[in-house]
């Protein structure tokens, strides 16, 4: 689901393609910035003197042209010549968006080929990059007549002196990169050259990057302000019990304090206070979103998870402007056809809430399901709006939808590697969208609503029967563009429509197979992202979707098991997956949740030459939160039109949860380990444990299991 993208050919070469581990500049020496700057920022991140004459301290990137490996040297007196990329840590901390501020010297060469610049860049934990540059000549100009340059799209025209030494400072502060640049012996400008929204204000190192040949600098320095995690509140959060392995616990708090870090606010918005997705400040994506919601459900007075939809809604379906009150950009939608799982999402959220309400305003007073789901039908691949980034690679077809690895979400899975297939889960998706939205419709007593999209369930459950199975194999396949052909690449993608219910037993059982099974999707780490048989699996690190597991799609697929008669194997998967994790975030540095996982042992996976992104909560905290309460402790259902929790006991020892919100009731309901239930609860509802109802009354109650 990421890329990057540059607004033209020579500054793709800025793109990194290394990554080193956590912070390691711990030392915190004076290093003076820009006057007005420093008086602005409190010096508490800072890179010792001379770091560029120590080459010890430096990452040795790409070089100059986007070939081999930088090089710097010693140039006359305290400067260094530099050619390529090159990058060292700055400890900025786990977490934080922080404020910084620098200043580096350069000297505009006497001679150099067209678009010869020099640039300090900011480099986040991804590799993603944030970057002031200036250009000594452009093309047909002579030297000197060049352009300062920030973020690969805003630029100002600047003359400059050949052979005369300058400096270039520089200044984060959350959302804004500003540059400007003077000649020695001339005062600093009061006024900043540019200033630019930029994408990422996470700060993990900085470098100094030239092109086109070797620039002399000097004088870098760089302090600022260390960002600060917001405090979490855990009276707002439930809490897990679980004696046997209280890592899964510790596990569980870091990843609702991730979380929790990533919720923004930006004035303007249709939605203020949203999940971000921990990728890009200015940047929203549909299936993060709704993925982030489900584990919201549990924290809703922390995580505004469902009310963040309300960001793709509007725009998309009620011409409403994602406009930045603080911004001179707007924040944009990553990819319109990202998979359709709004009502999906609202009907888990409904759930937890029970809160008609809501359901009477999506599908009465502002039709946005009915809307979304008409609309995913309709487009065309190529197809542009104004709030989003990318345009439609979605293509409606007789037998379904032709899509791509990147608006699915799954970037460079093998699926869609040179084929243009028919895609198994855009299809069940709209199954799904059609199943849940005649679920809301019954349950606000809309008799119309719900019968159209009975229909709508029935027709796709149908084309998905007779097209999409493979009786041989046992399995659900995209279909390559003749129809009739199946792909024969098994990824958990096939599972969706498992979820949609639009599977028999028979299928079900053995779609399971292929689970159990550790030369196919399952194995030590399950719900590997394409079959360990599959001549594309990468058992050295997953290679992002070409093996590697993702809790979106890991969770999708035990969530299937789940709902469809086979919670024993969803719940050995679900504590596989969350073990993993664990594991990762004991044994790895730095200690933290990321984007995906290698599929052979305790460590992150890699997208290419990259680690995948850290801190990444964001929706892996569906492992930690809601793979942990609802597989692994086991609170498979809740219902709060109903008042029932459905609990399959399978552990032993001490287990439970305190301060589980829905509906009205707030309850605390533990196992000892003793055959006892302990029961607390602000509110009458049904317990069912392993099919056995228990009454709960208000107060405490004590039931046994004997």
């Amino acid at each position: 689901m990421r890329f990057s993208f540059l607004a033209s050919s020579f500054l793709s070469s800025l793109l990194l393609f290394n990554t080193i581990g956590s912070s390691q500049a711990k030392d915190a020496v004076n290093a003076p910035t820009v006057e007005a700057a420093a008086k602005a920022t409190s010096p508490d991140i800072s890179l010792p003197n001379g770091v560029l004459s120590d080459s010890t301290r430096w990452q040795m990137l790409e070089g100059a042209d986007g070939n081999g490996k930088a090089t710097l040297r010693p140039g006359q007196g305290p400067s260094v010549i530099v050619k390529g990329a090159l990058a060292t840590p700055l400890a900025v901390g786990d977490l934080q968006r922080s404020n910084l501020n620098g200043t580096l010297r350069f000297r505009v060469p006497a001679e150099c080929p067209d678009w010869t610049s020099v640039a300090m860049t900011f480099y986040g934990s991804n590799n993603a990059r944030t970057y002031a540059m200036v250009i000594f000549k452009r093309p047909d100009a002579p030297i000197g007549q060049g352009e300062i340059l920030v973020e690969g799209s805003t630029r100002k025209a600047c003359t400059l002196t050949p052979n005369t030494w300058y400096t270039m400072a520089v200044k984060q502060a959350q959302k804004t990169l500003s540059v400007k640049i003077w000649p020695d012996g001339t005062p600093e400008p009061t006024q900043w050259a540019l200033q630019v929204s930029v994408s990422n204000p996470q700060v993990e190192r900085v470098g100094v990057r030239t092109y086109g040949g070797e620039v002399e600098v000097a004088g870098l320095k760089m302090s600022g302000q260390r960002g600060q995690a917001p405090v979490l509140d855990r009276s707002l959060f439930p809490t897990p019990i679980f004696d046997r392995e209280p890592g899964y616990v510790e596990l569980y708090w870091k990843a609702c304090e991730q979380a929790f870090a990533h919720v923004l606010e930006q004035p303007g918005l249709p939605q203020p206070r949203y999940m971000d997705e921990a990728l890009w400040d200015d940047t929203i994506w549909i299936w993060d979103t709704c993925f982030m919601a489900l584990y919201s459900r549990y924290a809703p007075r922390a995580l505004p998870g469902i009310e963040s939809l309300q960001n793709f809604y509007e725009p998309m379906h009620d011409g409403v402007r994602l406009h930045l009150a603080d911004s001179p950009t707007s924040i944009i939608v990553q990819h319109p056809d990202n998979p359709p799982l709004f009502a999906w999402v609202e009907w888990q959220s409904y759930q937890m809430s029970g809160d008609k309400a809501r359901l009477r305003w999506l599908l009465k007073d502002k039709k946005f399901l009915q809307k979304n789901y008409d609309w995913f039908n309709t487009i065309h691949r190529g197809q542009t709006f104004p709030w989003a980034r990318a345009g439609v690679a979605l293509s409606p077809q007789p037998l379904g939808f032709q899509w791509n690895g990147v608006a699915s979400g799954m970037d460079n899975s093998p699926r869609f590697a040179g084929k243009d297939v028919l895609a198994i889960d855009a299809l069940a998706q709209q199954g799904l969208n059609a199943k849940c939205i005649m679920l809301m419709a019954a349950a606000i007593g809309d008799s119309q609503i719900q019968k159209q999209f009975q229909a709508e369930y029935s027709r796709i459950r149908d084309l998905i029967n007779t097209h999409y199975w493979d009786e041989v194999d046992g399995f659900y396949y995209d279909l390559m563009p003749d129809g009739k052909t199946f792909s024969r690449v098994r990824t958990p993608a096939s599972f969706w429509p498992i979820l949609a219910g639009m599977a028999t037993p028979q299928q079900i059982e053995r779609m399971a197979a292929h689970v159990r099974d550790p030369k196919d999707l399952g194995g030590i780490v399950p719900w590997v992202t394409v079959s360990r048989s599959d001549p594309a699996f990468n058992a050295a690190n997953g290679n992002y979707w070409n093996g590697a597991m993702w809790l979106p799609t890991a969770y999708m697929g035990i969530r299937a098991l789940t709902e469809n008669g086979h919670g024993e194997l969803a719940d050995q998967t679900a504590e596989a997956v969350l073990r993993h994790m664990y594991l990762t975030y004991r044994d790895y540095s730095p200690h933290t949740i990321w984007e995906c996982y290698n599929p052979s042992k305790p460590e992150p996976a890699y997208h290419g030459s990259n680690l995948v992104t850290p801190n990444f909560c964001g929706w892996s905290a569906l492992g930690p939160i809601s793979l942990f309460i609802e597989n692994v402790i086991g609170f498979q259902s809740i219902d709060a039109q109903k008042n029932v929790v459905q609990w399959r006991l399978h552990q032993t020892g001490r287990h439970g949860i305190r301060d589980l919100r829905f509906g009205k009731i707030i309850t605390d309901i533990i196992a000892d380990g003793q055959n006892h239930i302990n029961v607390v609860s602000t509110g009458a509802f049904t317990l069912v444990v392993n099919g056995k109802n228990f009454r709960v009354k208000q107060g405490k109650n004590v039931f046994s299991l004997t």
